[in-house]
């Protein structure tokens, strides 16, 4: 054991020294957490625009909290009373009877009343039955006629157990961090993945151009610890160089959302039947980016094993992160593709495996542990013996 943390260690010096690559990772930081910190504390404001309230206003969440503070608005219970409130202000300020500086405070409830019907569909008793209405509606946002009844049964008992009811808080902005398919930012949490893809595309090919894969072969370690220790070693640093950059962003998140935003229910944001904080959704979509980093990892090792050259293998795993995340492909197994799936995650059913039923994430990291097993098993193949 103590030999194998030794070549494990000298395998991640080989790495991870060399100064370009924290060059490279230095300024990815730095473009990464100034992007999440102007859209958290800077211009998120542009992002709360709504109908009548105008546009642009870089002041306007700082506007709208400052106006439910003075109107006692501020985390008060998204209840009967307050949602029946909120819809009566809604109505004078459309009809222009109510001047929007006086019913600002009512935003957030604003934001959730866009999930109901229009007021003339609406039944008489629709403030009671707010929070089964929307439970319905985020379980039929992903109940595909073709989910089998024990799916959509564990959609519903997800969905039964979302808290209620919800505070009026304002965190819309945090929409923009869980699913940022919505925004110009697009894919941006995946370019935490080009150092990673950069470096592990030459880890093989360097033993190969430099002669060492023919003497490591021969050597007493070389077909068993040596090469799984440069197999873990890839996947370590895969696993570090991703992790900087998403702590970054977590931390920064829980800043600005605070201890009581932290934990305010997702629903707040997003249409998505599975009860959790904003905090905890954030946590697993990070965690979905990592064990992206984990799957895609493995392959650009083992297309370096394969094609011998760093071009290549780059190139190979280049197209399979970014390629489909570019391209509008299809639902379906697109949607489980690791450079797509962590801005989708909470848009997707749970995924039945035998007896247990899994929420989307689990199932996920589940498959992306499994393909970095075969990936590592081939990988490992293909250096020791010279084919798969």
């Amino acid at each position: 054991m103590q030999n194998f943390l030794t070549l494990l260690g000298y395998e991640l010096r080989k790495l991870l020294a060399r100064r370009a690559l924290w060059v490279a990772e230095a300024l990815l930081c730095l473009v990464f957490w100034s992007a999440w910190s102007a859209l958290l504390f800077g211009w998120a404001g542009g992002y709360l625009e709504y109908g009548v309230f105008g546009r642009g206003a870089r002041d306007f969440t700082a506007r709208v909290r400052a106006a439910m503070a003075a109107d006692d608005l501020a985390g008060r219970p998204m209840d009967a009373a307050l949602l029946t409130e909120a819809d009566a202000a809604l109505r004078a300020l459309q009809s222009g009877q109510a001047d929007p500086a006086e019913v600002l405070g009512y935003l957030p409830v604003f934001l959730q009343l866009e999930r109901l019907p229009d007021p003339a569909a609406r039944p008489a008793d629709w403030a009671r039955n707010f929070y089964g209405d929307v439970r319905r509606q985020m379980v039929g946002s992903l109940a595909d006629p073709d989910l089998s009844p024990r799916v959509l049964a564990a959609l519903q008992a997800q969905a039964a157990r979302i808290p209620e009811p919800w505070p009026n808080r304002l965190p819309q902005a945090f929409r923009l961090l869980l699913d940022d398919s919505l925004a110009g930012l697009g894919q941006t949490s995946l370019a935490a993945l080009g150092p990673v893809l950069v470096l592990l595309a030459g880890a093989f090919p360097r033993e190969y151009a430099t002669g060492v894969a023919v003497l490591q072969r021969g050597s007493r370690h070389g077909r068993g610890r040596l090469a799984a220790a440069k197999l873990l070693a890839g996947q370590l640093a895969a696993l570090a160089l991703t992790a900087l950059p998403l702590a970054g962003e977590l931390l920064l998140t829980l800043a600005a959302l605070g201890p009581a935003g932290a934990g305010d229910p997702v629903q707040l944001v997003l249409t998505t039947p599975y009860p959790l904080t904003l905090a905890q959704a954030l946590a697993v979509r990070l965690l979905c980016l990592a064990a992206a980093a984990l799957a895609l990892g493995a392959g650009t090792l083992l297309a370096g094993a394969v094609f011998g050259r760093a071009v290549p293998a780059l190139v190979a795993a280049l197209l399979a992160c970014y390629g489909p995340a570019a391209l509008s492909l299809p639902g379906g197994v697109w949607d489980w593709w690791p450079s797509r799936l962590p801005a989708r995650i909470f848009r997707l059913p749970p995924v039945a495996l035998g007896p247990v039923v899994l929420p989307p994430w689990a199932a996920f990291g589940l498959g992306c542990a499994l393909w970095a097993a075969a990936a590592g098993a081939l990988t490992l193949r293909r250096f020791s013996r010279g084919r798969l």
